[in-house]
């Protein structure tokens, strides 16, 4: 397999959003409370090979996936948020929670 499931820091797509995206950011940390670590995709030996030995097996690529909930909400964190690289941007999704996640 070329790309496969690896946890992710929130502090470490946070420290990417604030050099990217750091409007992008003001409004997630405005809106919601996001769990410490989500996953994302991890880069295999053979999409090494893709992008050229350009970043190293076990790089975890967009889009990262964490599991939130609507900031001062007491409750679990009962959100998806999808956060993605497309083109000269970031964006980002919520969803609720649903019983496969």
């Amino acid at each position: 397999m070329a790309r496969a499931g690896g946890s992710m820091a929130w502090e470490d797509v946070r420290g990417r959003l604030t050099r990217d995206a750091p409007g992008l950011l003001r409004v997630i940390d405005e809106a919601f409370d996001v769990d410490r670590v989500g996953v994302a995709l991890r880069l295999g030996p053979r999409s090494v090979d893709v992008m050229e030995g350009r970043t190293g097996v076990g790089t975890r690529v967009p889009p990262y996936t964490f599991y939130c909930k609507v900031r001062g909400h007491a409750g679990d964190y009962d959100l998806v948020m999808v956060i993605d690289e497309q083109g000269d941007g970031w964006q980002f999704a919520v969803r609720e929670r649903g019983p496969r996640d």
